[in-house]
This record gives C-alpha cells, sequence and structure tokens, in this order.
C-alpha cells in the first residue's frame, strides 16, 4: 500500500475531491517458521476526497480458472460509510457470492470492479452486462443497491471478448446506464439518490 502508484492515485483523489477505486494486485511478504514467502492478492483499495485510504478489499471468491493460478483469498466484506451512503466493494467473480458477504449490512451502493472475460458466441460481454448480471445477482432476492460496475477497456480490437459495457444498476437490478462501447476510454456518469442528507 507504500507503492508510489497507489501514493498518486491517493493524490488524485484528494485534487479531484472524488472517492477513486485503485485495483492493483497486492503482494505481501509472509514469515512462517522462519520462511519468507510472498502471497498475491486481487486487491481494490477506496481512496477517500482527503486522499486517505478508507477501504482495504481483497477478493473473497476466486476463480480457479485465472485467479487460484496466483491469488490468495481475502476473508473480509470492503465497507465505508460515505457522507452519501454505505459503500461496499466486490471484484468480478465475488459477484457470485456478494449477496451472502453483505447480507443485513444495508449497502447504498456497491463498488464492483470487473475484469470480465466472455466468449463471442457463449455469453458475451454485451450480454452479461445488459440481461445475465442484473436478472441473477441484482434487485429482488439478491443484492438490493445500486451497483457501478466498472468493466476493463482496451485500445484495440482483440480476438477475445470481455472488454466494454460498464453500466450502473437500480436496488431492483434495472440498468440505469451504460457505455455501448468496447474500445476505448470514456467516463459514465448517473445521479443516484443519497441515503444520507
Amino acid at each position: 500500500l507504500e507503492s508510489p502508484i497507489i501514493k498518486r492515485f491517493l493524490t488524485l483523489a484528494k485534487e479531484l475531491g472524488v472517492y477513486l477505486t485503485i485495483p492493483f494486485v497486492e503482494e505481501e511478504e509472509v514469515v512462517d517458521s522462519g520462511q519468507r514467502s510472498v502471497r498475491y492478492f486481487n486487491t481494490v483499495c477506496l481512496a477517500s476526497p482527503e486522499g486517505k485510504i478508507v477501504v482495504h478489499y481483497r477478493k473473497t471468491f476466486l476463480w480457479d480458472y485465472v485467479d487460484g493460478s496466483w491469488a490468495t483469498k481475502g476473508e473480509v466484506p470492503g465497507i465505508f460509510d460515505t457522507e452519501y451512503g454505505r459503500v461496499g466493494i466486490g471484484i468480478c467473480y465475488d459477484i457470485h457470492r456478494l449477496n451472502g458477504l453483505y447480507a443485513g449490512t444495508k449497502l447504498w451502493t456497491l463498488l464492483y470492479s470487473v475484469a470480465w472475460v466472455g466468449h463471442r458466441t457463449d455469453g458475451p460481454t454485451e450480454r452479461w452486462f445488459r440481461q445475465d448480471l442484473p436478472d441473477t445477482y441484482l434487485g429482488q432476492g439478491a443484492l438490493e443497491c445500486y451497483v457501478v460496475a466498472a468493466n476493463w477497456s482496451t485500445e484495440r480490437e482483440y480476438s477475445w471478448d470481455g472488454a466494454g459495457y460498464s453500466s450502473i444498476y437500480a436496488p431492483d437490478g434495472q440498468r440505469m446506464s451504460f457505455l455501448d462501447l468496447e474500445i476505448g476510454d470514456s467516463i459514465l456518469y448517473q445521479d443516484i439518490p443519497c441515503t444520507k442528507a
């Protein structure tokens, strides 16, 4: 958490006066019985408008196909009470268990960092964000909070599917806004009601 890159994002959050998620691969040195080793985590920190880390979240549900080869599982939810409402953090494959992880926490918004990997014919990215994610994991009987799903983007087209279509969802699972693109950088804006005055 002391890396120059993390510090730069903390400075940026303070300069802009915003909350900012910082996804990264975290390295932790471990000493067990005199033996040193390194563990890696798929991590997202939340920077406050004051330039401080207010949430340090490690992915709790690893996707064996990718994460299982390098990442260590996190253990606890990432929650912070902002002046707008309570936020939680989720990372990609976590979506399969986030409803249980955040049960009873009364989240206002889930900040969901996604690195979707799909297949153009069997689960394309656009369909995941338009249909599969909200129908299966959001709304009634599931996560009932706003969800800001930020997916990665690329500078050019690749043979694999997975980039684009970042979306924002209402507590009932309805998609409020989205980016209808796979290539290039863009920012998605959406006003959502606060739970705190």
